[in-house]
């Protein structure tokens, strides 16, 4: 399992700031619609970045498809 509903969302300075909304199997990729993000939302080729670290926690890397930093690193 790449990601589990509810899974936290987090920047380096451990906030987090979203979660998964569905569960995201080992073969799937991430879409907007698995996760909930308390950021405003950036432009569309911009990551979402905390305000507090600065540091990059979900960017889109290709349509629909998303990378997101969660406690065990990056999940794509």
């Amino acid at each position: 399992m790449k990601a589990r509903k509810g899974e936290a969302i987090v920047c380096n300075c451990a906030q987090p700031v979203g979660s998964f909304l569905n569960d995201v199997e080992d073969g799937a990729s991430i879409s907007q619609r698995d996760i909930s993000i308390s950021l405003p939302w950036p432009s569309l080729n911009d990551p979402y970045v905390c305000p507090k670290c600065q540091t990059p926690v979900a960017e889109r890397f290709s349509d629909d498809r998303w990378r997101v930093m969660t406690k065990r690193g990056w999940v794509r």
